[in-house]
């Protein structure tokens, strides 16, 4: 039931695209994320001695650059005309 929904919802998007998307997304997600938290406990533990501003800061950053990125994501597969699709899938695009 779940597999008919998200088929439905891909549209003529092929096996290899979908799976190249999910990749994409399940990687860009937690990579900034965790890299600015890290950066972040560096600063405030390490550097700087100080409360966990640093660390916040970082997780809140990493988890608005994450969304913004899904978002292009989202929106580059929605925005993407059928012919140039049709160029790229083919190879001469």
């Amino acid at each position: 039931m779940i597999m008919k929904r998200l088929h439905k919802a891909a549209g003529d998007m092929t096996s290899s695209e979908a799976i190249v998307k999910l990749a994409i997304t399940v990687f860009f997600v937690p990579v900034p994320i965790v890299a600015l938290t890290i950066a972040g406990l560096w600063l405030d533990y390490y550097k700087l001695n100080t409360t966990p501003l640093f660390l916040a800061l970082g997780a809140v950053l990493g988890t608005l650059i994450s969304f913004v990125g899904v978002c292009k994501i989202i929106a580059y597969g929605h925005s993407c005309p059928q012919s140039h699709l049709e160029r790229h899938n083919k190879g001469t695009g």
